[in-house]
């Protein structure tokens, strides 16, 4: 009897070592796999030296994903750039490595890295069973002047959450007063997937801070900082390289960051020779083109000064050249009565007008229906084009018409020069 308590005793004490030892694997972490019962599997993975990872896995012996594999999320979590979340359904582990889409690999020198169910971090080659904190991470965000989203995944919360969060413009621009804090809680929410937005019009630095806790206490925290852009002038664009005395030239400002709330960007042009203003608009004008003929030839500055509803103010110059002869013109002629308006689009030395082109004008020859006069400036013919605004185009099959100096006339795919 004592030879089997002692036996029984000798059972008892090398089972508790077992479990002591089990114990003491999963809380120092181990490249050992660990299997818990849950579902899923929560991948961290730390790689300073990619600005971006994608996971290529396998669900059990399932097939891989297609390489270059999915796209990782970016993580909150400490020491962890990345994060990813598997399903495994009816397996109990999952084999992976990593990419950054760029051709370099992280796959443990060939021998990729396996885990079962719960949550892991993959640093340095190695796999670390990590504790099932809740987990917030952001999973889509479109940032925008007028409209901000972002989109929150939730991982290991226990039943419902509540959750708060603070909404603070850290900078506003052009010195206008900041935002007051927004503030927004919300006692009862049970799902993964925490969609957020706001309707931010003004534009500058702000700061995202969320607290999250669930029913058993368990806190959880995300923050984000962001910038939205002010209005901006890019550039000026005319529908010709260089002006001629008499003719009209079209201006158009580029403009990024706009936000219209039910007015539309306002603008002033200004035209300015020789430190003059020749011609000053006013905020009225509210448009993005600006029409001017100039009387004199010389180097002009051409000004537009634009403000949004959300009072962000741009500014942008750009210099014209104007010349007094009209010697060096092609001026041409287009039959197409179909066409309820015509742009020409054309091109000299290389250099093309923007987009569709310029609007041509009713023919002053009735045996015509359209016409235009180019500037060649000191170039020696065009190439040209044209098109209706809306898709529809006559470009020769793709060959353009070459026009020189004089008077053009084009007809059914064909150029004829014809009397001045």
């Amino acid at each position: 009897m004592k030879q089997f308590d002692t036996v029984k005793k000798s059972l008892v004490t090398f089972a508790s070592v077992v479990m002591m030892t089990i114990a003491i694997l999963i809380a120092q972490g181990s490249n050992t796999d660990v299997y818990a019962a849950d579902s899923k599997t929560v991948i961290y993975y730390d790689n300073s030296n990619w600005s971006s990872a994608n996971i290529h896995y396998k669900v059990g012996n399932g097939k891989w994903t297609s390489v270059p594999g999915v796209r990782m999320y970016e993580s909150s979590k400490e020491g962890y750039g990345f994060r990813y979340t598997i399903e495994l359904g009816d397996s109990d582990n999952v084999t992976f490595c990593f990419n950054d889409g760029n051709g370099n690999w992280d796959s443990r020198y060939g021998a990729n890295y396996t885990a079962g169910a719960g949550t892991y971090g993959v640093k340095n080659g190695n796999v670390t069973r990590l504790a099932d904190d809740i987990d917030i991470y952001e999973w889509s965000c479109t940032p925008s002047k007028g409209y901000y989203y972002i989109g929150l995944g939730v991982d290991n919360f226990d039943e419902e959450y509540s959750y708060t969060y603070t909404l603070t413009q850290l900078r506003s621009n052009n010195g206008l007063t900041l935002l007051e804090p927004r503030v927004v809680s919300v006692e009862k929410y049970d799902s993964n997937y925490l969609p957020l937005s706001f309707g931010l019009y003004r534009s500058g630095d702000f700061k995202l801070e969320l607290t999250l806790t669930d029913k058993s206490g368990k806190t959880a925290s995300y923050t984000k900082t962001f910038t939205l852009d002010p209005l901006a002038i890019t550039e000026i664009i005319p529908d010709v390289n260089k002006g001629v005395v008499g003719q009209e030239v079209e201006f158009y400002a580029n403009c990024e960051n706009v936000f219209n709330y039910y007015m539309p960007m306002s603008t002033y042009w200004t035209v300015e020779k020789d430190g003059n203003i020749l011609i000053l608009n006013k905020f009225s004008e509210c448009s993005r083109y600006f029409k001017w003929t100039p009387d004199e030839k010389g180097t002009y500055t051409i000004s537009v000064y634009a403000k949004d509803t959300s009072q962000d103010e741009a500014v942008c110059s750009t210099t014209f050249e104007v010349k007094e002869t009209k010697d060096n013109m092609v001026k041409v002629y287009y039959n197409n009565s179909a066409w309820s308006t015509a742009y020409i689009h054309y091109g000299i030395d290389g250099v093309w007008t923007q987009n569709n082109g310029v609007v041509m004008k009713p023919s002053d020859d009735p045996r015509y229906t359209w016409m235009y006069t180019i500037n060649l400036g000191e170039a020696e013919g065009a190439q040209v084009c044209f098109n209706n605004g809306a898709g529809q185009w006559d470009s020769r099959n793709a060959q353009n018409y070459a026009v020189t100096t004089g008077t053009y006339a084009v007809i059914y795919g064909n150029v004829y020069h014809i009397a001045d």
